[in-house]
């Protein structure tokens, strides 16, 4: 009896994460929506490690069922777990930082605040070496402005008028706009830079949200919570990525198109609210290398919240610029860590 539930489990859980792993190439739609099962891939993938550690002895049929799975999900890992050595950063031609400023730094009783800490905070992290040359950032509002570094170190500076995306550089902007996404809060904005030797083409994107209240975080971390309010708060959850990670691939549906039209070397930065074994990822990722792969050094993970190892926050460049260093900063003024990585231009 325990061999038969080993032998089904095994199997179930060798289909899961072969499932979870081709997500990534399946665009999310309607009854076709596998981003959910993306979203726990690494979890799967360390579930199906122990279950072979346990059956090291048995060679069962779902033994080496879940064995070539798991060989075959391997390389995905290093989107989240990886191993890299950065590079010397004495060749670095350019510094490009992306950080996610959480709309206002700080929330205290419902209302954004700004201290002096935050504003020491913010300062040192902006200016740690090696020192950002463009800055992308996301959910910047008023408040966040009043912080941003001033014109002396970043002159030339992109934002949408309202909420969102904006571009801060110590280069020259020769041209500049926004992908638009209808009446979407979330937004994307592009950059043409002059860097001296080259020009280069930035994006600071921040796809669709899960919009996760804070009332269903109550919920869900709540010791003493109502049984019949998780299950249903979770389902409502569970709709909400689903629905919202289709908006997210035709978001990046549209980035792409812009990107392949641009005749200079590109870095795609900012929110994806996705993890690399996703439709949005692969889209975006496609013919770009990622900083955290190249170089990254640790877990990845770039949201600080429930999940571990959930890594939504993302620096790409196309083949013209080499990643020598990547860093995710320890600053947990937002909900997400700020990322920084160094490249030297070919």
């Amino acid at each position: 009896m325990r061999k038969t539930i080993y032998r089904w489990f095994s199997w179930f859980t060798a289909a899961w994460l072969l499932l979870s792993y081709l997500s990534q190439w399946i665009k999310p739609l309607g009854a076709l929506n596998f981003s959910l099962l993306g979203l726990t891939f690494p979890f799967v993938f360390i579930l199906g490690l122990l279950l072979l550690v346990v059956a090291i002895r048995r060679r069962s049929f779902g033994y080496y069922v879940l064995l070539v799975v798991s060989i075959i999900a391997i390389p995905s890992m290093s989107h989240f777990i990886n191993w890299s050595s950065s590079a010397s950063d004495d060749s670095s031609d350019l510094c490009i930082m992306s950080y996610n400023a959480m709309t206002g730094i700080k929330m205290v009783d419902d209302r954004y605040v700004m201290t002096s800490e935050i504003k020491t905070e913010f300062s040192k992290m902006i200016f740690e070496e090696p020192q950002p040359d463009i800055i992308l950032l996301q959910e910047v509002n008023h408040i966040v402005e009043k912080i941003l570094p001033t014109s002396a170190t970043h002159p030339y500076y992109h934002k949408l008028k309202s909420r969102g995306t904006a571009i801060l550089s110590k280069y020259p902007i020769l041209k500049k706009g926004v992908i638009d996404f209808g009446a979407k809060p979330n937004s994307c904005v592009w950059a043409d830079i002059d860097i001296g030797s080259d020009t280069i083409r930035a994006y600071s994107a921040h796809l669709e949200s899960n919009r996760l209240s804070k009332e269903s975080v109550k919920i869900i971390t709540d010791t003493n919570h109502n049984r019949s309010n998780l299950i249903s708060e979770f389902a409502s959850m569970v709709n909400r990525y689903h629905k919202y990670s289709s908006v997210r691939a035709e978001q990046a549906e549209k980035i792409k198109a812009h990107i392949v039209k641009s005749q200079h070397p590109v870095v795609v930065a900012g929110d994806f609210n996705e993890t690399p074994i996703s439709y949005t990822y692969q889209k975006l990722s496609e013919d770009l290398s990622d900083a955290y792969q190249e170089r990254g050094m640790g877990v990845g993970s770039t949201w600080i919240g429930l999940i571990p190892m959930l890594r939504i926050d993302y620096l790409l460049a196309d083949s013209r610029l080499t990643p020598l260093s990547y860093e995710r900063m320890n600053s947990k003024l937002s909900d997400h860590y700020p990322i920084k990585a160094s490249y030297e231009l070919k």
